[in-house]
């Protein structure tokens, strides 16, 4: 297992190094990234590798789990890395202090850039500069009764808690049909932030000023 983490880290890597390399002439990627999240599984044991806020959780009717813990600034060891390298942990102006809110970004030390909100990410070259890294984070994982499995971006749980995305599919479980069980998750996102959006609108904000975060997701029936 620690042979392939080892590997998995190198193609995170690997990975970063080509979508710079490939996507700099197009549109730069100073300001620009993605976290990722990759599952492998042989059997019953899978092992997860993430950059950032997309995550993966498993369960069945009545159970979930979530296997992955996001890379946020404000965690010590990530937090210790960026200062180490220059950079500063903190937020907007207009937002709460992360000692509030617990929520922070990342900065390069006493200016308001890039202000990115994970320490680990693909891209994102000036963050790169202060800390943030593509090396991934690896967990072993063993299933035991979990029928369903659930990759997504933060754009899905940010609106949707474990339990329900588990549900969600869970639906689909007797057909095995993970293409619909993944696009009612979707489905289901879209719409809860679609009604944030509206509810913003109607308290008098502009709508083109609120931005409806990714949403992705894959879905593998156990």
């Amino acid at each position: 297992r620690e042979e392939m983490q080892r590997r998995v880290k190198g193609a995170f890597l690997d990975a970063d190094n080509a979508l710079s390399e490939a996507l700099q002439e197009y549109c730069g990627l100073e300001f620009d990234g993605s976290t990722g999240c990759a599952v492998i599984r042989n059997g019953r044991d899978i092992l997860i590798s993430f950059v950032g806020d997309s995550s993966c959780v498993v369960g069945n009717n009545g159970f979930a789990k979530r296997l992955t813990q996001d890379h946020a600034p404000m965690k010590a060891e990530e937090r210790y890395r960026i200062e180490a390298s220059g950079g500063m942990v903190a937020a907007f102006p207009d937002e709460p202090p992360p000692e509030i809110s617990g929520k922070a970004r990342v900065f390069v030390a006493d200016q308001m850039f890039p202000g990115l909100a994970v320490s680990r990410a693909f891209g994102d070259l000036v963050a790169k500069t202060v800390g943030v890294i593509a090396e991934p984070e690896c967990v072993d994982y063993t299933a035991r009764g979990d029928e369903v499995l659930i990759v997504g971006s933060d754009g899905v749980w940010d609106v949707v808690t474990n339990e329900e995305a588990v549900g969600i599919c869970m639906q689909h479980y007797d057909k095995r049909d993970a293409v619909l069980a993944t696009a009612d998750l979707v489905d289901t996102a879209r719409k809860r932030w679609e009604a944030f959006q509206q509810e913003f609108v109607e308290e008098g904000g502009d709508r083109e000023s609120f931005s409806i975060d990714d949403i992705s997701a894959v879905t593998v029936f156990l």
